[in-house]
């Protein structure tokens, strides 16, 4: 007998667009083409050769990071999201509340443990 598998929640489910990508992979690359190419071929007038090549390559990851990050996530959140989870989780203020608990402090200020 044949079984298929379908998601309880209709959007887990993507389908191809082009060659198996899916639209917003297709959306991701096209921008991070339309981005990085213009600045590896004229980037060279205002920057040197070196630091082009390292700009290209940390944009392009910047712009390719969400993709990565929802395959390793395998589509539980979006990359977005967890990108921008992320972002408010470093940029925020940690604090923690001081909170003392030591038994034999309050056993001794109740006066338990004095057999005097």
């Amino acid at each position: 007998m044949i079984e298929v598998k379908i998601p309880a929640d209709i959007g887990l489910i993507k389908t191809p667009f082009i060659k198996g990508f899916t639209t917003k992979e297709i959306i991701y690359f096209g921008m991070a083409l339309v981005t990085m190419v213009p600045l590896a071929f004229f980037g060279n007038r205002f920057m040197p050769d070196d630091l082009v090549g390292w700009v290209v390559l940390v944009l392009t990851l910047v712009i390719l990071s969400p993709l990565y990050i929802e395959k390793r996530l395998n589509s539980a959140i979006s990359g977005e999201e967890y990108l921008i989870d992320m972002a408010t989780f470093m940029l925020n203020k940690q604090t923690r509340e001081y909170v003392y608990l030591d038994d034999f402090a309050k056993k001794v200020s109740e006066g338990v443990g004095n057999e005097n």
